[in-house]
């Protein structure tokens, strides 16, 4: 983490080697980060393009497809291959912060909500008075529900 934080900090003063990575990182991002081509960087990341569509296999052998040059998402494991062939060092970090029960108290027990949509007539109110054992319906002007319950 401090290794990171200093990367931050020394931002556009001294180019840093070091590449921070998601999981699934886009072609179009890694471009920019190592400042290539966009044919060099798909190229690197072994991108086919064949019959106007971008074809690529990930590290478990799916096959990957799509028209759009701006949606080639490949795994860590190809943009690491494709930063270290531009002599960058990259390195694996996770998006998502690491949450244990600890973080969220338990102060209170939350009310279970339900809500019941639909047109008018169609027995959301009968649905209620079943599942609640109540006659609601039956005393509703015009058999229409005058209030939230």
């Amino acid at each position: 983490r401090e290794q990171w934080v200093d990367n931050v900090k020394g931002g556009h003063r001294e180019r840093s080697r070091l590449l921070l990575l998601p999981p699934y990182v886009h072609v179009k991002e890694l471009r920019r980060m190592v400042q290539m081509e966009p044919a060099s960087m798909m190229k690197a990341c072994n991108v086919r393009l064949v019959q106007r569509r971008y074809l690529w296999n990930d590290t478990q052998g799916r096959q990957w497809e799509t028209v759009s040059k701006a949606k080639v998402a490949v795994p860590y494991e190809l943009a690491a291959h494709a930063a270290e062939m531009f002599n960058f060092r990259p390195r694996k970090v996770d998006p998502e912060p690491y949450w244990t029960r600890d973080d969220f108290p338990q102060s209170e027990k939350a009310i279970p909500v339900v809500a019941v949509l639909g047109h008018i007539n169609h027995g959301k109110t009968t649905l209620i008075d079943t599942i609640q054992g109540t006659c609601a319906a039956a005393h509703e002007p015009g058999s229409i529900t005058q209030r939230i319950r």
